[in-house]
């Protein structure tokens, strides 16, 4: 009786052992699969995107941005109010024009500023009387 027992355990061990390496066998064969081909995670669908409607009064030679970086860390985003922009840009940013008018979505303001050797210009928008303007464009020379 004690024979067969030992029997029946050898067998499971090589059974498991056989389990073990048919297990690792294939772990190793996905990672290899994996390093081999990467799957796209989301297709990529590359088209020209539309170019923005033109703002009556920019200058030509501009460069349209959707951030602008100045110095000591200021940074312009698309979006930010009027008075945190004029806040930001602080005292060393020149105003050197500025115009303001009627549109058919509300106001528009435009700013021509100089700082640091850097002329961009900014265009403000609001869609009523009652909105805040905020930054609509941000244009490099």
């Amino acid at each position: 009786m004690d024979v067969t027992r030992r029997r029946f355990g050898s067998l499971l061990e090589w059974c498991c052992a056989a389990v073990c390496a048919v297990g690792g066998v294939l772990l190793a064969s996905l990672a290899i699969e994996n390093v081999r081909s990467v799957p796209a995670v989301v297709p990529v669908i590359a088209e020209e995107a539309p170019d923005p409607p033109a703002i009556y009064g920019i200058p030509p030679g501009v460069a349209r941005v959707p951030l602008l970086l100045l110095a000591n860390t200021r940074e312009i985003h698309l979006g930010d109010r009027l008075d945190d922009v004029v806040e930001r840009l602080g005292p060393t940013a020149q105003l050197e024009s500025e115009s303001r008018e009627e549109v058919s979505s509300g106001r528009r303001v435009m700013r021509f500023y100089s700082d640091a050797g850097v002329q961009f210009i900014l265009v403000f928008d609001a869609r009523g009387r009652e909105q805040y303007p905020r930054v609509s464009a941000i244009f490099v020379r």
